[in-house]
C-alpha cells in the first residue's frame, strides 16, 4: 500500500492506493482486478516483479522518484515480501526533474481544464499535488533530500527562499490538502502554472 494512507497523511476524500506485484507469466490486468474488487474507494495497480527490479516499472510519474519514494518508506507491505528492502535508491538526475516538473506542469493545467466544467473537487486536488510535487523537485535539487509527504514538502518548503508571490500558492495548497479550505480563487490555478514555468523551471535551468 502506498500514498497518504499508507504514511498516515490521508484526508476524507483519500483512496486507498494498493500495488499488486506479479512475475510477468501470472501477470492479471488493472481490468481484471477491477472486476474482482470493483469499489471505488480502492486504486489497485499490478506491477511486475521484473520490472521493479529493473527500475522499469509501467508508470507516468518519473520512475526513479516514484522507486525511491517507496523505498524510502511511502510503501507499507500488506502480505509478502518486502522487495524494497533490497534495493537500493536509485540515483536522481536533474533530468529525472525536469521530467518530473514537466509531467506536473500538466497536472496544473489540467486543473484549470477541470475546474471548466465544476468539478471543484478533482481540479482543487490537481492543483495541490502539482504544486506540491514541483516544490519537491526544488527540494530536492537544493537539498538534496527527498520529501514522502505533503506536510514534509510543506515543512521543508520553508527553509528554501520562494518568492512571496509563490509561497501563498503552498499555502493554499496545504489548506486544501488538511480540509481547511474547500474553495481557492480561480487565478491561483494560473498562477500555479507561472509558479512552475517562471520558477520551478529556471532555478534547475540556471543552476
Amino acid at each position: 500500500m502506498y500514498g497518504s494512507v499508507a504514511t498516515s497523511t490521508f484526508n476524507s476524500k483519500s483512496d486507498y492506493e494498493i500495488g499488486v506485484i506479479f512475475k510477468s507469466d501470472n501477470y492479471v490486468s488493472r481490468k481484471q482486478i477491477k472486476e474482482i474488487i470493483p469499489q471505488d474507494d480502492y486504486s489497485i495497480f499490478p506491477f511486475k516483479f521484473e520490472e521493479i527490479l529493473t527500475y522499469d516499472i509501467d508508470t507516468p510519474f518519473q520512475k526513479e522518484i516514484y522507486i525511491a519514494t517507496l523505498i524510502k518508506g511511502g510503501a507499507q507491505i500488506l502480505r509478502g515480501k518486502n522487495i524494497f528492502q533490497e534495493l537500493t535508491i536509485p540515483t536522481i538526475t536533474k533530468a529525472c526533474l525536469l521530467e518530473d516538473i514537466y509531467f506536473n506542469k500538466g497536472l496544473a493545467l489540467s486543473a484549470v481544464k477541470i475546474f471548466k466544467t465544476g468539478n471543484i473537487d478533482l481540479s482543487n486536488e490537481q492543483f495541490y499535488k502539482s504544486c506540491f510535487y514541483v516544490t519537491r523537485d526544488l527540494i530536492y535539487f537544493k537539498q538534496n533530500y527527498l520529501c514522502i509527504t505533503y506536510k514534509d514538502i510543506y515543512l521543508k518548503s520553508k527553509e528554501i527562499d520562494i518568492p512571496k508571490e509563490y509561497r501563498i500558492l503552498l499555502d493554499l495548497a496545504y489548506d486544501l490538502r488538511v480540509e481547511k479550505k474547500s474553495s481557492i480563487d480561480s487565478t491561483m490555478y494560473f498562477k500555479n502554472i507561472s509558479f512552475i514555468n517562471k520558477y520551478i523551471e529556471k532555478e534547475l535551468k540556471l543552476a
